[in-house]
Parts: structure tokens; C-alpha cells; sequence
């Protein structure tokens, strides 16, 4: 499997999942990929992105092996509703599921304060055949 199709795949079942779109103010529209604009319609929001794809096993003069960290962000107002901080800590939990289902495991996760908004950055990584 190729990277760009793990970004479907990924980009896919966030979009599709109710209880995610449920959380988000503007459904699957809050989703977004490749995307860092310096402010959303409303929040939160996700932006999903590979950070990574790197050789895992050479053989036989070919790649066997590859690992692709995908990150995830999920973004809030810095000074946000109790609404919106109840949907950014649920949406994390949903996400942490669904990306386990998808086969990834959680490699690190860090909250961040930075321009006026408070960012759960968190990066999932899956090892795939080549």
C-alpha cells in the first residue's frame, strides 16, 4: 500500500465517522487534510498530514518494508467554550480508536498553546509491506 492511499484510507474513515462529524461544528467539512490555513470557520478542526515515510526492510534490491507516521492535529480557540473542550478531548479518544482499527499505534502526543489556539498534536504510526 502506498502512502497517499493511508492518507485516504485515514482521511476517509475520520470523514465517515458519525461520532467524530458529530463533534465538529461543520461535520466532515471540519476535517481537513494538507491544510493549515491561520484561522477555520469554526472550531474545532482536524488536519491531518504525513510527517513520515521511511524504509523499514530492503530485499532483493527492493523495498520490503515502509513506516509512515501520519499526524494528527485537533485545534481549538486558546480561550474555548467548556463545549468546545469537552468535543476536543472526546474527538482525540475517537480518533486514537479509529486509527487502531486502521492498524496504526499511537507513537506520541503533545498539547501546545501557540497563536491564540490550543493544538492536540498527535502522530500514529503503521509499519506496511511494500
Amino acid at each position: 500500500m502506498e502512502t497517499k492511499e493511508i492518507e485516504e484510507k485515514v482521511y476517509t474513515a475520520l470523514i465517515n465517522n458519525d461520532r467524530i462529524t458529530g463533534l465538529l461544528p461543520q461535520g466532515s467539512k471540519s476535517v481537513f487534510h494538507n491544510k493549515a490555513l491561520s484561522v477555520y470557520p469554526a472550531y474545532p478542526v482536524i488536519v491531518i498530514s504525513v510527517v513520515s515515510d521511511v524504509p523499514v526492510l530492503h530485499g532483493d534490491n527492493s523495498e520490503k518494508l515502509h513506516r509512515v507516521i501520519m499526524r494528527v492535529h485537533i485545534i481549538i480557540k486558546e480561550l474555548a467554550t467548556s463545549t468546545e473542550i469537552t468535543a476536543y478531548t472526546k474527538l482525540y479518544t475517537e480518533i486514537k480508536e479509529i486509527m487502531a482499527g486502521l492498524g496504526f499505534t499511537r507513537y506520541q502526543s503533545r498539547p501546545l498553546i501557540t497563536d491564540g489556539k490550543r493544538i492536540l498534536v498527535a502522530d500514529f504510526k503503521i509499519v506496511i509491506g511494500g
